[in-house]
């Protein structure tokens, strides 16, 4: 039964226009600026849309403040269930994320447009490129790399550009930062 609400509540989400994780991407972590939406089943009292705060916590109704940021959507159900277990003889509870602030990168150097860059899907670096309007004419296509985790990932940009080469059309991922020098 959850799946099935799961399934009707992201459908009714789409059909407004708000982004809908579906289970099957839970490896999306939920950051600062995410807004979730919290649904308790036949308590409709409960349901609530919050915000992550800068702390990384949300706050919900009989739960208290709970710790959401770098959880996946079910680990943050299972917390909140577990939670208003003691309020609630077996809560049924859907947590969806429909606002994701929180999936930032960051492009520095030789491009066409610089800075944070807000993500609303799962991005490859080719789509990242096109979101950023392309590189300046000095880019330094064959030495540009990502830092992800304190590591660097060597990338040649003008293979994958000139060459289709797409083993370095990689999936950017939150907080990556795309250095290409000039």
């Amino acid at each position: 039964m959850p799946k099935v609400l799961t399934v009707l509540i992201c459908l009714s989400f789409l059909l407004t226009g708000l982004t809908c994780l579906k289970a099957e991407e839970e490896d999306y972590l939920i950051g600062a600026g995410d807004v979730i939406q919290i649904f308790v089943w036949e308590e409709s009292n409960l349901n609530i849309s919050v915000p992550v705060r800068p702390d990384g916590k949300i706050t919900v109704p009989l739960a208290g403040e709970i710790i959401a940021e770098k959880q996946t959507t079910i680990k943050l159900t299972k917390e909140i269930k577990t939670r208003l277990e003691n309020f609630i003889k077996t809560p049924t509870v859907t947590v969806i994320v429909t606002q994701m602030n929180s999936n930032v990168v960051y492009v520095i150097g030789g491009v066409s447009q610089s800075g944070a860059i807000l993500l609303k899907q799962k991005t490859t670096l080719l789509q990242l490129i096109s979101l950023i309007g392309g590189f300046t004419e000095y880019a330094k296509l064959k030495k540009a790399h990502i830092i992800r985790d304190n590591q660097k990932i060597e990338l040649n940009l003008k293979k994958l550009l000139k060459k289709s080469d797409l083993t370095y059309n990689i999936v950017v991922k939150k907080g990556d930062v795309l250095v290409v020098p000039e």
